[in-house]
């Protein structure tokens, strides 16, 4: 029996021992190709003048992780949606290129001056127009750049959901084609109260009243929203629509989330309504992964509102405290608003409304005690989600005057992010050109700042586990790839 057992042993002891080996030679291999890697990488952008088309190439192949700042509705282009005008069979007006939704709208029109696709298609210079005003092409300050920017989803929205997996689909299609595993999407705005009654008791709210009546007003709706059959039936369907979009679109190569939202620029009784709603989507899938909120930050009732808004998300989030919170903040500059309306955007999405990521944050240089609250967002591991070529088109803010080397100084982790890559005309992969370009990062710094997409997203434990080692083994390919050939 001894004499059977020992060559087994001795079996084991050499399977573990090759097993040993080869793992060490495995590890030593990833060692060497992330070096030559890292070689190759310092070597384009250490150049006086970087070889665009080279670095180009480097992030095409790039494992990108996650766009965690994405909107569905901004980031198709304006030709998709042409194309979804098309097979509707609506047309366009000629002189404000807005869309007329009903079927054959020009007949009876003895003007003419609703056009179909095909007549808009014929005319180049008009359908280059429009494109010019349903996107960011070609802006030559006809209107303010953040003006612009935000009117143009104006154009396209009543065509926006009429294709909802399509348009999915080419934004995985494109994902994939960029080396990009996983979206966090604002999708859908969240609803409203179905009765459009005027709630008298929110829209009298400001800022100015006392918490304690602003929470006990809040309390209020609150349980008016719990007993409202009609209401909660249509978050339900909200839900369930996400729900039936997604599962068809996730897979072993791709997944997308949604984040619920409500608009910032409408009044405190709607605007409370879309967030409640939110929070309460957020907690009836796993296909709806946080709440944002959206909108121009420098119009008027967004500026009127913003501390009413992070008390009213405060309130939400201790009743719902397991909801994850990614604010837009910050997304200002000086002139877009009065210097006081700088001071604590950022400061209230963190220590009164509790966020986990913020948007944008462009302003932190001008929040009162911005060392503290970047020292808080170190260490709460607040993330801030970096959109350059947005930032640059609405506030001006770009290079040197981008806050985000003041923020990686500071241990604030960053996200690399698309915003609205249609309405920019650009890709994810634009948005790492000028962030290596710009900024220089090392290929360490790179690589943190390509996984910190997928650590700070709102994936649950398992999923995000399962993304990074998805991502692990896009770099071990990525990298094997470039010290083979470099």
């Amino acid at each position: 029996m001894i004499f059977k057992i020992r060559p087994m042993l001795r079996f084991i002891f050499l399977l573990g021992l090759f097993s040993s080996i080869a793992f060490g030679a495995e590890k030593s291999n990833s060692k060497a190709n992330y070096q030559a890697t890292e070689r190759y990488y310092q070597n384009i952008i250490r150049q006086a003048s970087v070889p665009i088309a080279e670095l180009q190439q480097f992030i095409h192949y790039l494992p990108k992780g996650g766009d965690i700042h994405h909107h569905y509705v901004g980031a198709l282009y304006a030709e998709t949606y042409v194309d979804w005008v098309e097979q509707k069979g609506y047309c366009i007006y000629r002189n404000n290129f807005k869309i007329e939704t009903q079927l054959e709208a020009n007949q009876g029109n003895s003007s003419k001056e609703c056009i179909s696709v095909s007549q808009l298609r014929a005319d180049s210079l008009l359908y280059n127009r429009l494109l010019q005003h349903w996107s960011d092409k070609d802006f030559n300050n006809q209107l303010p750049s953040d003006q612009q920017f935000f009117s143009t989803f104006a154009y396209f929205f009543p065509i926006a959901y009429s294709y909802n997996r399509a348009g999915l689909e080419i934004i995985k299609n494109r994902a994939l084609d960029e080396n990009l595993q996983y979206i966090e999407t604002t999708f859908m705005l969240s609803p409203s109260k179905g009765d459009k009654k005027v709630d008298q008791k929110l829209r009298t709210l400001n800022t100015n009243r006392d918490d304690l009546v602003i929470n006990q007003t809040l309390d209020s709706s609150f349980a008016d929203f719990q007993l409202d059959k009609d209401f909660q039936v249509a978050i339900s369907d909200y839900v369930k629509e996400i729900d039936d979009h997604f599962s068809q679109v996730n897979d072993s190569l791709f997944t997308v989330k949604a984040q619920a939202y409500a608009l910032r620029n409408e009044e405190p009784d709607i605007f409370f309504a879309r967030l409640y709603a939110s929070f309460v989507a957020s907690q009836k899938s796993t296909n709806i992964v946080g709440v944002n909120i959206v909108g121009p930050e420098n119009e008027f009732v967004s500026m009127r509102d913003y501390s009413l808004h992070m008390k009213m998300a405060r309130f939400l989030k201790q009743k719902f405290p397991s909801t994850k919170l990614s604010f837009h903040a910050g997304e200002l500059a000086l002139g877009m608003v009065p210097p006081e309306g700088l001071r604590s955007h950022i400061t209230e999405a963190v220590q009164v409304a509790g966020v986990d990521r913020i948007g944008h944050g462009l302003d932190i240089i001008y929040e009162r005690n911005f060392n503290q609250l970047m020292q808080e967002m170190k260490q709460k591991k607040i993330a801030v989600e970096i959109n350059l070529t947005s930032n640059e088109f609405i506030t001006k803010i770009s290079g040197q005057s981008h806050p985000i080397a003041l923020y990686e100084k500071n241990g604030v982790p960053i996200v690399i992010s698309s915003d609205d890559e249609g309405v920019s005309r650009g890709s994810i992969g634009q948005e790492y050109l000028l962030y290596l370009t710009r900024y220089k990062p090392s290929y360490a710094t790179l690589k943190k700042t390509i996984y910190n997409s997928i650590e700070y997203s709102f994936l649950s434990k398992q999923e995000k586990a399962a993304q990074i080692e998805k991502l692990n083994n896009k770099f071990a390919q990525f990298e094997a790839k470039i010290s083979l050939f470099h």
